[in-house]
């Protein structure tokens, strides 16, 4: 276990990692939202839409399991 951040607590090491992984997630979704606030066409808002969306449940898992080792490390 490692410390957090000011702070005697003790927090799984791997914590910081899933973090650095949602926020890889968002970065990825940042590009294509933006262009999507003028969308083409149906076809590539539609399909933008999905890659959003699957991200989502991708950053959805992330934090479950940041959840659970949280809950963990604290009992």
């Amino acid at each position: 276990m490692t410390n957090a951040r000011n702070q005697d607590t003790p927090i799984h090491p791997v914590i910081g990692k899933l973090f650095a992984l949602v926020t890889c997630k968002l970065e990825d979704l940042h590009e294509p939202s933006v262009n999507m606030h003028r969308p083409v066409d149906i076809p590539e808002t539609s399909a933008t839409a999905a890659q959003i969306q699957s991200a989502a449940a991708e950053i959805s898992v992330l934090c479950e399991v940041i959840q659970l080792l949280v809950t963990d490390s604290t009992n």
